[in-house]
């Protein structure tokens, strides 16, 4: 019997120990309870497990439960599958070791989703935190998304990185866990899958920190992003028997957009991403974005980035912004 209000939280984590402590804390003061934390260790060669244990000897009571989970390096979306077939809760929320939760985060997203069974996910916003020179990268006012948001899905993720998910474990048991063998999307991949099933709501507000540092994050890497992009587009649009035409050139379009922005930024190979970003204006020539992507070609890199910050804080909630891939 799983216990009411109960949410279990999952960090996978690998050699962040100097990290973990800080996020550990940020799910430690959130204002709901109780609260069954499991740390998934990936094959971690630092201290994290000293940090853990020094954590659960100060921090666990009667309604904040820590569970350690050491496993041979495997990857990110093993570590969550793991802690997902751990969890004992009826809700399930995820934190990577180098991203923070503000107080309210559980208690806001637990309202929403509590005695709706059509509901599968809550997602909120997030502020980037630079760690190198402390302070907020920026604010950007976005769109929050929802409902049955499964045909923009398959365009692009309009939501939010998994740090910012709360997800009922039924929706798990509907269809299925995290794909182990992609390395990077993974979490745009899973909410395609659980936007064809359910409702997925969302708190307009930025209540997760995300930590931007030297470390490798899926994103940083260029031929897992590529692999993935080819995945979910051949999977989910040119795989499947019927989609809308304009949902199948608009997932093309931005398709095409990724790989030039990947191979324009990761490879420094401007020709090349000007032959995918025109294929992506000739696909679907009525988004914004695919121009601002060809015009960022001729605009020398730190110009491109202060331009890109201040185009959105004014057209973030229009047609006309500028998205980051």
């Amino acid at each position: 019997m799983r216990e009411k209000d109960l949410i279990s939280v999952v960090i996978p984590t690998y050699n962040r120990a100097s990290l973990l402590k800080d996020a550990l804390f940020s799910v430690y003061q959130q204002s709901h309870r109780p609260i069954e934390l499991i740390v998934v260790d990936d094959g971690s060669t630092d201290n994290t497990e000293v940090v853990v244990s020094v954590f659960k000897n100060e921090h666990v009571d009667s309604n904040f439960s820590l569970i350690y989970e050491y496993q041979t390096n495997a990857g990110g979306n093993v570590a969550r599958n793991k802690g997902i077939r751990l969890a004992t809760a009826e809700y399930v929320a995820f934190l990577d070791s180098d991203d923070l939760w503000m107080p309210l985060k559980l208690e806001k997203q637990l309202t929403q989703i509590k005695g709706f069974d059509n509901i599968g996910a809550v997602y909120c916003g997030l502020l980037e935190l630079n760690m190198e020179a402390p302070g907020v990268i920026d604010v950007i006012n976005r769109m929050f998304p929802q409902g049955n948001i499964h045909n923009q899905l398959l365009v692009r993720d309009v939501t939010a990185p998994t740090s910012t998910y709360l997800i009922r474990k039924t929706a798990f048991e509907n269809v299925g866990y995290f794909n182990e063998k992609l390395q990077a999307r993974q979490d745009w991949e899973m909410w395609i899958r659980i936007s064809n099933n359910f409702l997925i709501l969302a708190i307009p507000e930025n209540l997760v920190l995300y930590r931007k540092h030297d470390g490798e994050r899926t994103i940083s890497n260029p031929a897992k992003e590529l692999h993935a992009n080819n995945y979910i587009f051949d999977t989910y649009i040119k795989g499947k028997f019927f989609v809308f035409p304009s949902t199948y050139f608009k997932a093309y379009s931005t398709l095409q957009k990724r790989k030039g922005r990947l191979y324009h930024h990761a490879k420094g190979m401007k020709s090349r991403s000007f032959a995918y970003f025109t294929i992506a204006i000739l696909a679907w020539p009525f988004d914004f974005d695919n121009y601002a992507a060809l015009f960022g070609l001729f605009i020398p890199k730190t110009f491109r980035i202060k331009l890109h910050k201040a185009w959105n804080r004014q057209f973030s909630k229009s047609p006309f912004s500028i998205k980051s891939h």
